[in-house]
């Protein structure tokens, strides 16, 4: 791959697991390490990549679905895990004494300049952990914007999307289909409050807004499998950007999704 590309490959993304791959052409990174290192390898090597290509992993939070298979991924390839401070020590102590020699640890917010002088900024989402961030990934002249769990658009999630080349974006339920779904009101309250996930709706309209920006590459990640299918995802948020010429994928929950490839949005599973 030649120095001036970039790619970022949704590995899996759900509520079992979620990993995503980033090559900027000379630096490879993980955003989180959820689900199982057996599952991140076969996925990184679907794409042509093995773990020793790894450089890093950036965390968005502590929830086991972003980082389960971490010890196990630190045997097998010893690499470093960016976190920040309250996310590492809200892990499993199990997880956090076994981690502690590979932790980096940040504050709320950070940004980490890489080898290539390609950029990795966290910024904070709202969800209910006790520290989410998001990440935007600037190289060259190209950015890509990742944000998958979060209750609401806040104001600084809005800002550090906005120009972005193209966004992972948390589609995660239809509201409908949960208000009328099978859970407890309990879990129906946490995941329609402003720390619980983000809906179709709520993604299709800051989707529209960050379109005007100039985004033209939309992956829609952490569906929900009981409260939201692909297609009613990708129908509503491709309703508020179509106008704008502008590629909706869902991110598959087993499979690599790409968002983008050598500075070209593609809009397939790969």
């Amino acid at each position: 791959m030649s120095h001036e590309s970039i790619r970022v490959v949704s590995l899996f993304s759900g509520s079992k697991g979620n990993c995503t791959l980033v090559d900027t052409g000379s630096v490879r990174f993980l955003v989180d390490a959820g689900g199982s290192a057996k599952a991140i390898a076969d996925g990184l090597q679907m794409l042509g990549y093995t773990l020793s290509d790894l450089s890093a992993v950036f965390i968005t939070h502590e929830h086991s679905d972003h980082t389960h298979a971490l010890p196990t991924l630190v045997k097998k390839h010893p690499l470093p895990i960016h976190m920040t401070e309250a996310s590492a020590k809200a892990l499993c102590p199990a997880h956090a004494s076994f981690l502690e020699a590979y932790l980096v640890i940040h504050p709320d917010e950070f940004t980490v300049t890489l080898e290539d002088g390609c950029e990795v900024e966290a910024f904070a989402v709202p969800h209910d952990s006790v520290c989410c961030v998001g990440y935007r990934i600037t190289c060259r002249d190209l950015s890509v914007g990742i944000a998958t769990d979060l209750g609401y658009v806040s104001q600084r999630v809005y800002d550090r999307l906005l120009g972005c080349d193209a966004v992972m974006l948390e589609a995660n339920h239809d509201r409908d289909m949960v208000k009328n779904g099978p859970y407890p009101a309990a879990l129906k309250r946490r995941i329609l409050s402003g720390g619980g996930h983000l809906s179709n709706d709520d993604c299709a309209e800051i989707a529209g807004a960050l379109a005007r920006g100039g985004t033209k590459a939309l992956l829609l990640a952490h569906l929900s499998q009981e409260n939201n299918t692909p297609a009613v995802a990708v129908e509503t948020v491709l309703r508020a950007v179509e106008r704008y010429g502008v590629t909706v994928t869902a991110a598959d929950a087993e499979e690599a999704t790409a968002l983008m490839d050598v500075g070209r949005p593609i809009p397939q599973t790969v």
